[in-house]
């Protein structure tokens, strides 16, 4: 099962200092966004706690375990935190390096939201076969493209996966997973949209859902117990971001990159 997470997001107030990093970048300093990005990461060390489980790490061929760190990305597919020596360590940064920097920066702005949506895709099939356009189901749970927040002029599409040589921009996804982002207008544009199909999903037949076996009563029932829940889940994600007047970050773990 390929689980949805989803963090409140402060985007404007990223993007107002992204502006100001992405300019620097952009002229080949790269000093105040290393240096930005490890007092982020000072700060989740002492804000967030250890995991309650160690990690594997080979120095010199030699296995080592270590600390987990969790951070606001710890679940959208981020893993444990990265240490401030690891950042400056890295020599020339690669776009991949700069997205990742980003990416760090990006975090001191996520708040928690109801999440994760266990069974999503359900919901997106539901709702493809009942008018929706791809376009929405694609925007409800994947959301517009992490590029468009440092790079606000660029088109609308992102290649997946990513190369190595695709631009810093590009590369502001966890490493296990793709990220997407919705500002507040379209939160209420869908929130509004999704409360007034609540009778359609209600009554949708499950077994117009190509792959289940819908000769199987056990099978049926919990797509119908899925979809409920997705329903749900997904109109509280947009109702907590709407109360709270702020964005959506959202992430699909298991869309790795290349």
């Amino acid at each position: 099962m390929v689980v949805h997470r989803a963090s409140v997001f402060l985007y404007k107030e990223f993007q107002d200092e992204a502006r100001l990093l992405v300019g620097q970048v952009d002229q080949q300093n790269c000093k105040p966004l290393r240096e930005r990005a490890c007092e982020a990461i000072r700060r989740f060390q002492k804000e967030w706690p250890l995991a309650d489980f160690s990690g594997v790490k080979y120095e010199g061929g030699v296995r080592k375990e270590v600390a987990i760190q969790t951070w606001p990305l710890w679940e959208h597919g981020e893993g444990s935190l990265a240490t401030e020596e690891e950042i400056r360590n890295q020599g020339a940064p690669t776009p991949r390096d700069l997205g990742f920097w980003f990416l760090i920066v990006l975090a001191e702005y996520l708040q928690p939201c109801p999440s994760p949506l266990g069974n999503w895709s359900v919901l997106y099939t539901a709702l493809a076969t009942q008018g929706w356009k791809q376009s929405d189901c694609d925007l409800l749970f994947m959301g517009l493209p992490t590029s468009k927040l440092l790079k606000p002029r660029i088109g609308s599409k992102s290649p997946w996966p990513l190369k190595n040589t695709d631009p810093y921009w590009l590369w502001l996804h966890p490493r296990r997973a793709r990220s997407g982002w919705l500002p507040t207008d379209e939160i209420h544009r869908l929130y509004d949209r999704l409360r007034k199909v609540k009778a359609r999903v209600q009554v949708f037949d499950v077994r117009r859902i190509p792959g289940i076996d819908v000769d199987n009563p056990v099978v049926v029932r919990s797509y119908e117990e899925y979809l409920d829940a997705a329903y749900r889940d997904t109109l509280a994600m947009l109702s907590t971001a709407e109360e709270m007047d702020q964005g959506l970050f959202m992430s699909i773990p298991g869309m790795v990159q290349k």
